[in-house]
């Protein structure tokens, strides 16, 4: 099995199906990062086939000492704020947070599930207040479980700025929801 710089100079090299590689390891974590950001799962489809477009297209000014992980997160993240920015209404600006966390409510009773359900409505209004630099940080860390290192490269700051964003990014949360409540 070839590491992503050995698909990247496969790629280069005229492989398609290095390419199909590199879509099948990271698709999901795109589509993931898209939907946090886009009002659909069907936007958050565009979004991702953007993305790949746009990887495919700019794989010749790929650094190769760069990582492919952290530059596939900042074209999604740019293609769905350029996303955003085309939407007219901003009524819904982001898919429920079930659809991130693929967190369903259970099969309890149904006051388990409405309680649930109210729990995910309030993180979601929670999350729509954030602005996007905070957002991402937060899908990134806590929805997709990147480290501190790979956000900061996404982000394009430094580990402790990104610390910051996190802590402020959920202290905001946190009073949101203390307010939602």
């Amino acid at each position: 099995m070839k590491d992503d710089s050995e698909l990247v100079d496969a790629v280069r090299g005229g492989d398609l199906e290095a390419f199909d590689e590199l879509m099948r390891r990271y698709e999901r974590l795109v589509y993931r990062v898209a939907v946090s950001f886009v009002s659909t799962p069907e936007n958050a489809f565009d979004v991702t086939q953007t993305v790949f477009l746009k990887a495919f297209r700019g794989l010749g000014s790929f650094r190769s000492e760069a990582n492919i992980k952290t530059w596939l997160l900042r074209i999604t993240h740019n293609e769905s704020v350029n996303w955003l920015r085309s939407v007219k209404s901003k009524e819904d600006t982001h898919e429920p947070v079930e659809a991130l966390a693929d967190v369903l409510p259970g099969k309890g009773s149904q006051e388990t599930d409405l309680l649930a359900r109210e729990r995910s409505e309030q993180l979601e209004r929670a999350m729509g207040r954030l602005n996007e630099r905070y957002r991402l940080a937060v899908v990134l860390r806590y929805f997709q479980g990147l480290d501190i290192a790979e956000i900061s490269a996404v982000l394009g700051c430094s580990e402790g700025v990104t610390k910051n964003i996190l802590f402020r990014s959920v202290r905001t949360l946190r009073e949101s929801l203390s307010q939602m409540a």
